[in-house]
């Protein structure tokens, strides 16, 4: 992988990260973060909602081992109810050993 490239990946990530802070999962969020989940999903063979998904979580674990879903949803602004929506994104994550949630 070229730094450039690398470099875009960070960049990205970064992004989805910032502008997911209190989104409630809007639909509208997925819509205006479409270019860089696209960069994300195409490099990591993931869907958007994967993507999605990843950098965020990618970003609350650095320092932890593993993120609670009442940690994701507090960050997402939302209950973690609504997460269940995004269920099968979150566990082929887990599947595909790219993150760790805490199932608590």
């Amino acid at each position: 992988m070229s730094h450039k490239f690398k470099d875009e990946l960070l960049e990205c990530f970064n992004q989805v990260y910032d502008k997911a802070k209190e989104c409630r999962l809007d639909p509208e969020i997925f819509v205006k973060l479409e270019p860089k989940l696209v960069v994300i999903g195409e490099k990591l063979e993931l869907t958007a909602a994967q993507a999605f998904f990843f950098s965020v979580l990618l970003a609350l674990d650095l320092d932890e081992d593993g993120v609670t879903y009442n940690e994701l949803s507090g960050y997402l602004g939302c209950n973690t109810l609504e997460l269940l929506n995004y269920s099968a994104a979150l566990l082929e994550l887990e599947e595909r050993e790219l993150l760790s949630l805490i199932h608590i």
